[in-house]
């Protein structure tokens, strides 16, 4: 039950809150009822404890990160979608008066010429059986989740060798199921394409 996860996930994060920045934890929720010291769960850090990092593509998700958290995570897209994204969240944290860094999760394939890195991604799934591959990655608890649905159809729109975005490749998605894609190129095309990130507003 969605809502039930979201509700849990809410709760554990406010009672972590107190714990990281009272002496004691007093939350009285309608899944969790607690009093006691926080003592135990007293951070090293003296401003409210670590950052929370968060990921997640339902809305549910996105609207605990936007109330909660303090960085939003994220898988590969197209740049347009990525930015579409950040912009929802973004306005998702200022409606309760708060703003969040985002971060990315990407994999790079580099070697000293595109051709060189686009060879060596392609030895990488050179002996992929795709029927086994599926069957494996369709294992995975988070197989039908909306953010594998997402990097499922990323793949589905690349061209015959797997790239969807000038140095975007979605084929090292087709072993496991999450983060299914990565970049391929040469070091400066990959530090240009990071950059890009950087300027659009990952952290």
């Amino acid at each position: 039950d969605p809502t039930l996860r979201y509700k849990r996930c809410a709760e554990t994060i406010e009672i972590l809150k107190q714990a990281w920045s009272q002496d004691r934890i007093d939350f009285h929720g309608d899944l969790y009822n607690l009093s006691l010291p926080s003592a135990p769960a007293k951070p090293y850090q003296q401003n409210g404890g670590p950052l929370l990092y968060f990921g997640g593509t339902s809305d549910g998700s996105r609207n605990i990160c936007a109330k909660y958290c303090d960085v939003f995570l994220t898988w590969p897209e197209r740049e347009e979608s990525l930015a579409t994204t950040m912009a929802d969240m973004s306005a998702r944290a200022s409606a309760y008066g708060r703003t969040i860094d985002f971060g990315l999760r990407i994999h790079v394939v580099v070697r000293e010429t595109e051709q060189e890195a686009r060879e060596y991604a392609k030895k990488l799934t050179s002996k992929l059986d795709e029927e086994k591959a599926a069957t494996i990655r369709s294992r995975g608890e988070d197989s039908r989740s909306l953010g594998v649905l997402r990097q499922d159809q990323l793949r589905m729109e690349a061209n015959d060798e797997g790239y969807v975005e000038d140095i975007l490749w979605t084929d090292i998605g087709k072993v496991f199921s999450g983060c299914g894609a990565g970049l391929v190129g040469s070091p400066r095309q990959i530090i240009d394409k990071l950059n890009r990130y950087i300027d659009m507003g990952f952290r």
